[in-house]
């Protein structure tokens, strides 16, 4: 489209601070726009640095736009550029949103590029890079129109208000319902409303498949996923239980089935189908599990069980089906999680573990399956656990329980208030 060589000859420069290169004819260009710089030889032309930006994304209170290194392709990583080489773009404004006139290229100074930045809906943003603080860019680019949301704890999570999702326990049902409550609801109330979802470490696959489940950008678990991955660097990662929990809140939306009933169950037994291999000499193990609930007054899973403190442990090698029976276990209602750990003398060995609600284990039935598949920890391990591994949770299902208590306030708001 334009070609700076067309208009003036190339000039060559030596330890310049600042380097100018003017558009001296008018070019109007709208949307996504891919700069090259080229340096020009006797030899020929050889390509130093490129970017892309959308100029729907440059400030519209501002006449130009500067990317640093680190945000400059073929730039970023290359020791020939110096630590302050950045690229600053020019432009006015036209009649349009959409047309910006770009009439001069200046290389100095940084400021957080768009690249930075990713949509994945008009109204859902993250960062490009996990660790990177998004206020900022929404207070430049969406002045007023915006919250913050943090998955976890950390650096960029201080200015996230009252986040309501926390790394050290996995991600509950009133995490996900209280998440997608406070977002949708703010999405919804105006057009113009934008969510940051920022996060420290990794991006937060579970909590943005809700997300996008609940503002109908997908159908399904599986479509969000798939969304996900066509938007998100990798890698792309969730576990069983997330993916579990996923399936919970997809149900919550589409009233697949009549609202779970909140009960407390009893766990009777557990069942381990084929023996984990743990063992050195002879790729048995000496399971026991360990049983704890999620708090709804602390948010804290609290440790309400372990097999080996009523029975002792046992050695299994090559059994196609382990019991553990669960003597004395009180009950138990709303997020549970089982850990399974091998006992040896010189220590314990986590196998296997997977979290799942009791909202969701039929009252008519007495036993509920996982394979594989749904299981942390097993569901990729093919040196520990069989093909045909799987775990049932024998149980007995006790009365229907309605407590006025933090969890069931979240969920059953959640039911009733997207109606």
């Amino acid at each position: 489209m334009y070609d700076s060589r067309d208009d003036q000859r190339p000039k060559h420069f030596r330890q310049r601070s600042r380097i100018s290169i003017n558009v001296m004819r008018r070019v109007v260009v709208g949307g996504d726009v891919h700069f090259t710089l080229f340096d020009a030889n006797r030899l020929g032309s050889k390509k130093m640095c490129f970017l892309w930006l959308h100029t729907n994304f440059l400030p519209l209170d501002r006449e130009e736009y500067t990317l640093s290194r680190e945000h400059v392709d073929g730039a970023w990583a290359d020791s020939r550029f110096e630590e302050d080489f950045g690229i600053t773009i020019r432009y006015q404004w036209l009649t349009t949103d959409y047309e910006r006139d770009v009439f001069d290229v200046d290389i100095y100074d940084p400021l957080l590029p768009p690249q930075d930045v990713l949509y994945l809906t008009p109204q859902i943003v993250v960062p490009s890079r996990p660790g990177m603080d998004l206020d900022p860019h929404m207070h430049r680019n969406h002045p007023g129109n915006y919250i913050l949301e943090s998955w976890s704890a950390g650096p960029t999570a201080k200015n996230a208000k009252n986040s309501v999702l926390d790394p050290a326990r996995p991600p509950t049902l009133p995490d996900l319902c209280a998440f997608v409550q406070k977002c949708a609801q703010y999405i919804y109330s105006d057009h113009h409303h934008m969510v940051a979802v920022m996060t420290p470490n990794a991006h937060p696959i579970t909590a943005l498949a809700a997300l996008l489940l609940k503002t109908k950008e997908v159908g399904t678990v599986d479509e969000a996923l798939d969304y996900l991955h066509h938007k998100l660097p990798p890698p792309i990662l969730i576990g069983p239980s997330q993916l579990r929990y996923l399936g919970y809140l997809e149900q919550l939306i589409k009233r697949t089935k009549s609202f779970p009933s909140y009960h407390s169950i009893k766990v009777d037994y557990v069942i381990i189908h084929t023996t984990p291999h743990f063992d050195i000499i002879d790729r048995g193990c000496d399971p026991y599990f360990t049983l704890l609930q999620l708090s709804p007054h602390t948010g804290v899973w609290e440790s309400v069980y372990r097999s080996n403190d009523s029975q002792p442990t046992v050695h299994y090698t090559k059994q196609p089906r382990i019991r553990i029976t669960s003597e004395g276990a009180a009950e138990v209602s709303g997020d549970l999680k089982f850990i399974f750990q091998d006992k040896d003398m010189i220590g314990n060995q986590m196998m296997f573990h997977f979290w799942l609600n009791t909202c969701f284990m039929p009252v008519d039935r007495t036993e509920h399956l996982l394979q594989k598949s749904m299981v942390d920890k097993a569901d990729t391990d093919t040196d520990h656990f069989e093909p045909e591994f799987k775990v049932t949770i024998g149980y007995t299902s006790k009365q229907v329980i309605f407590p006025r208590n933090h969890e069931w306030d979240l969920v059953s708001s959640f039911e009733l208030e997207w109606e």
